[in-house]
This record gives structure tokens, sequence and C-alpha cells, in this order.
């Protein structure tokens, strides 16, 4: 039985863990050996850092870099620099980052509700119903 004491307003055993993007890239950055696998991890933090900053920004240029990075992250092209690729070589699945970066640039109430349905059909398939 779940023991709600222990998760006190924590969102209880089915919310995700919450990490900043610094500190995911701080992590694949510090295990870096060559130069290469620095620079994919720097752009894709740079792309991923783009997109978070500027999903809800209004101002014409905000928008256009918000587009630009979501483009670059949306594509499927297989090219040297191309999002798919970086993520396959520093071991991340892209379209794991892609879902987590789509939920993020939802407007925050929107976020908050689609959370809230995605935990209860997580109850719901855990109990079997």
């Amino acid at each position: 039985m779940f023991d709600r004491s222990t998760h006190h307003d924590a969102g209880g055993p089915f919310e995700p863990d919450t990490i900043l993007a610094t500190q995911f890239f701080g992590r694949l950055r510090s295990s870096e050996r060559s130069g290469e696998r620095r620079l994919m991890v720097a752009v894709l933090e740079e792309g991923v850092l783009t997109y978070l900053k500027y999903a809800h920004i209004t101002d014409p240029k905000g928008r256009a870099l918000f587009e630009e990075a979501k483009a670059w992250i949306e594509s499927s092209d297989n090219d040297l620099m191309a999002f798919e690729t970086l993520c396959h070589a520093v071991g991340l699945e892209p379209d794991y980052i892609r879902r987590g970066l789509r939920a993020r640039a939802r407007p925050p109430e929107r976020a908050t509700a689609a959370a809230r349905i995605e935990v209860v059909e997580q109850r719901r398939r855990a109990s079997g119903e």
C-alpha cells in the first residue's frame, strides 16, 4: 500500500523528477573526454536552452529564435549536427527529449492539466482499470 505520509506534497510516486537543463547538460559534460563530444553536448545544450527560454515569448525576435530551435529539434535529419545525430552520439533518446520539451513548451495552465491527466492515466493502468 502507498504511504502518503512520506510524500509531503511532492506529487506522489508518479510525478517525474525535475531537473534543470543546466544540471542535465552539466552531467553530460562532466564525463567528456574528447573535444568533439564536448562540442556535441554544447550544440545540444544551446538548442534546448533556446527552445526553453523562448517557448513562451511573444516578441517577433524571440518567436523566431524559438521557431528555429523547434524546427531543429523536431527535424528528423541525419546530418552531422542534426538533433537526432547529436542525441544518439551522446547516448540520449531524441524522441524522449522531444516529448519532454513539448510538455515544457505548453502554456503553464495546459501543462499542469496534462500532467494531472497523465498521473490519473498512470494510476488507472497501475490498478488494472
